[in-house]
């Protein structure tokens, strides 16, 4: 499912093929605001350190978890980045991610106690 960092080799301009991460949004690094792209930081369990990537989400949410699918790229300034093609908003599978889930505000009606 993830070959994320097993090629250090490309060069400025380079993709790798296609690729999946399931990965937490650990933070928001840019938004532009007129458009639903963003650059995020993201933990992905098969990875040591947080991966940044790029892409269009609607509404994302710090500590939801995605399966972002897309390629490598080796960006010229800011080196080696996920730029995803699609995503899904993954549910959460535990009690304290079902509370947080609910109570962030994203269903209309429902929130923090």
């Amino acid at each position: 499912m993830n070959n994320a960092l097993q090629d250090d080799t490309l060069k400025a301009g380079e993709t790798q093929d296609g690729d999946t991460l399931r990965a937490t949004l650990a933070a928001i690094l840019f938004t532009r605001p007129d458009s639903t792209y963003i650059v995020g930081r993201f933990a992905v369990a098969s990875e040591p350190f947080p991966v940044v990537a790029t892409g269009d989400m609607f509404a994302p949410t710090v500590g939801e978890s995605y399966i972002l699918t897309g390629t490598w790229v080796q960006h010229p300034k800011y080196g080696r980045q996920f730029k995803w093609t699609s995503y899904e908003n993954v549910m959460p599978a535990t009690e304290d991610g079902a509370e947080r889930y609910l109570g962030s505000g994203l269903i209309r009606g429902i929130g923090p106690a």
